[in-house]
């Protein structure tokens, strides 16, 4: 989705304005069906987060960064990568001075909000769900493998870091019952990769 809208150089006001309701036209019929899929996998709806929710999602969230930026030191070391290739392909995207600014906002916007709504209902609120929903352990690891997979992992190494991120998220999912926690976790660790690249890009 965000490479359709750069490729297709959306440069004129009615341009524009076509990308941006075809996108978040795109963005809701998806999130819709994933919804749908989510509730007949018999994921149920999420509610407003408990003060313990909350605690669980800030500690998680919390070990999740520290143990991903372990694993990416581990990475360049290993792998003399500075970066893993799915930042990498986020940084191209933002730099390649291919689009509108108006179309980069949106780029921003599913980075931080529409891409974390999507993964989670996928990876942790659907696949949790259909795989082995009586164990606890097997649906994490199955949800970290996929989530690792889809995240353009080119190195063990780095392949390791989104692995890692992916089974902290589902056993908050797996703990909780609540999907927004992970939502919440994902929608801020996207904010914070957001923040970083924007200050790799300015510098």
């Amino acid at each position: 989705m965000p490479s359709y809208l750069l490729n297709h150089h959306l440069t004129t006001p009615l341009d524009i304005g076509i990308g941006y309701v075809a996108f978040f036209g795109l963005a809701a019929a998806m999130i819709y069906v994933l919804v749908q899929i989510f509730k007949q996998a018999g994921g149920r709806k999420p509610w407003r987060l408990s003060q313990a929710e909350w605690l669980k999602t800030l500690l998680i969230f919390a070990l999740a960064r520290i143990t991903a930026a372990v694993l990416s030191v581990v990475n360049q070391l290993l792998s003399h990568e500075t970066t893993t290739q799915n930042d990498a392909a986020w940084t191209s995207l933002l730099t390649s001075g291919k689009a509108h600014p108006s179309i980069l906002i949106l780029l921003m916007v599913y980075l931080i909000i529409i891409a974390p709504i999507l993964e989670e209902l996928l990876f942790r609120g659907i696949l949790m769900n259909l795989f082995w929903p009586d164990s606890f352990w097997v649906p994490i690891l199955i949800s970290a493998t996929v989530f690792g997979l889809a995240h353009q992992s080119n190195t063990f190494s780095s392949f390791l870091i989104y692995f890692s991120m992916g089974a902290f998220f589902a056993y908050l999912y797996r703990s909780t019952g609540n999907l927004y926690t992970d939502i919440i976790a994902h929608m801020t660790n996207n904010l914070l990769a957001a923040v970083t690249l924007i200050m790799m890009i300015l510098h």
